[in-house]
């Protein structure tokens, strides 16, 4: 399905997909500056076809933004955790 957005909204951008011939508007949960899209440009739209209101842009950083960020966090703080935890039980071996 290929949706026409309107003109970018503060929150991100706003698309307008036809699925069977009505139209159904929803807001991208991510924006860029400069925008990624112009006005007017088609773009791919993933929808669920049981709700097509619960629809997103078809792109990387919309589908994968979020378990990107969790997940580079994860790597940032797991040695970190795994140092401090070492660290602690060799201090309580020493005192035993």
């Amino acid at each position: 399905m290929r949706g026409r957005p309107p003109p970018a909204s503060p929150a991100g951008l706003a698309a307008r997909p036809a699925v069977d011939g009505k139209q159904y508007s929803f807001e991208s949960s991510t924006g860029s500056n400069p925008p990624a899209y112009t006005k007017g440009e088609s773009l791919p739209v993933a929808y669920d076809p049981d709700d097509p209101y619960n629809a997103q842009i078809s792109s990387f950083w919309s589908a994968f933004l979020a378990p990107m960020i969790t997940g580079g966090l994860g790597v940032l703080f797991t040695p970190i955790g795994t140092i401090l935890f070492l660290k602690g039980r060799r201090t309580a071996r020493r005192r035993a």
